[in-house]
């Protein structure tokens, strides 16, 4: 497995925000638990690949947003916030040349955040940060490729995958106050199991699932033990302090198979 990271910026104080009211960010614990992040990924067998710094842009530490890694493509996205739009040209020369890659139209915002796959199935989070007009075209770029395309409305969350996102083989956990369950059960493959998170654990929600492994926030135990309990081998992240700035464990890396 490779990995795609960017260092944080101490500029991420001043980091985009749509759901959550912004509360002080303590940048030398936040530059801590990414550098234990990155350690963890390393240790799980992901060899990483540091993109370059970009101090001027707060997000930027959230590199999921700027491009999707897909067993035959690549997707460059086009963030949905003007602040982060010079992203993905830092990020494209970075992304693995055993697979073309697809720019999104410039007149099209997407963000990585708003793509699920799973499997054969990849769901589009119509999101403040994706339109609905990037849902068709990932739809018609995908399709001729065998995915099963799908598209599900975000109304109480940043992304898709703030929301719900895959735990392990066939199965996802998920916030069902943050989605549209209907809609996201009728997106998703048939017989998919449905982990729900812990009450008043949504960032339970958004785990990566690296190998074998699943990691966790640690900030929602309870749904650590649900997926434990499922049989899954589970791992927890203290990430507190990127949670303040709306993100997740998915935020902070592309993680994907080399050919």
């Amino acid at each position: 497995m490779r990995g795609l990271v960017r260092a944080p910026s101490a500029s991420i104080v001043d980091c985009e925000l749509t759901h959550r009211p912004r509360v002080p960010i303590d940048v030398e614990l936040l530059y801590r638990q990414h550098g234990r992040y990155v350690s963890t990924l390393q240790r799980l067998g992901v060899k990483i690949e540091w993109l370059p710094p970009l101090d001027r842009s707060p997000d930027a530490v959230f590199v999921e947003d700027a491009a999707v890694v897909l067993d035959e493509v690549s997707i460059v996205c086009n963030p949905g916030a003007e602040s982060r739009r010079g992203e993905p040209r830092t990020l494209a020369p970075h992304l693995p040349a055993d697979r073309p890659a697809l720019r999104a139209p410039a007149d099209e915002s997407l963000d990585g955040g708003d793509v699920l796959v799973v499997g054969r199935n990849v769901l589009v989070g119509r999101s403040t940060r994706t339109a609905p007009s990037a849902a068709r075209w990932i739809h018609d770029a995908l399709t001729p490729l065998g995915y099963r395309v799908a598209s599900v409305p975000v109304e109480r969350a940043l992304h898709l995958k703030t929301a719900v996102t895959l735990a392990g083989p066939g199965c996802v956990v998920v916030d069902p106050l943050a989605v549209d369950e209907a809609a996201l059960r009728t997106a998703l493959p048939p017989g998919t199991d449905w982990i729900a998170v812990s009450p008043h654990e949504a960032p339970g929600a958004n785990v990566l699932r690296v190998g074998p492994t699943t990691l966790v926030a640690a900030s929602a135990p309870e749904t650590a033990a649900r997926l434990r309990h499922e049989g899954l081998r589970v791992s927890t992240l203290d990430i507190s302090e990127f949670e303040k700035a709306e993100a997740g464990l998915t935020c902070l890396s592309i993680v994907f198979d080399r050919r």
